[in-house]
């Protein structure tokens, strides 16, 4: 099975959520993507925010919180560049309060891992 990495921004106790049309359901999550070959989490994390927000960032201001199924997860807290989609499936960027994430209309089981690790 494929590895994967998804990094949540943060900034001012919000989280930036990009709605994404996955072609079977619209949700709203964080940057995300697979682990290409010969690359490892840090380098895919990187290299999928500059894809589809067009931020850039260090590897030392990663912060890995944990993993969940295939999912390596990260925060971020220090990035340069303004995050705006870059990707057609990309429909909008939103900052949520932390305490208040749409769980209801991000992937099912969200609700379950993410809150433990967002503290």
């Amino acid at each position: 099975m494929r590895k994967a990495i998804i990094c949540f921004l943060e900034k001012d106790d919000k989280l930036l959520l990009l709605h994404t049309d996955y072609k079977s359901k619209l949700v709203w999550n964080g940057v995300s993507g697979y682990i290409d070959d010969g690359e490892n989490e840090t380098d895919a994390v990187i290299r999928e925010i500059r894809e589809e927000i067009g931020v850039e960032t260090k590897q030392e201001d990663l912060i890995r919180k944990g993993s969940h199924d295939i999912f390596t997860i990260f925060l971020l807290k220090q990035w340069f560049g303004i995050p705006e989609s870059k990707e057609a499936s990309i429909l909008e960027l939103k900052w949520f309060k932390k305490d208040s994430l749409p769980y209801s209309q991000m992937h099912e089981g969200n609700e379950e891992w993410l809150p433990e690790l967002l503290k």
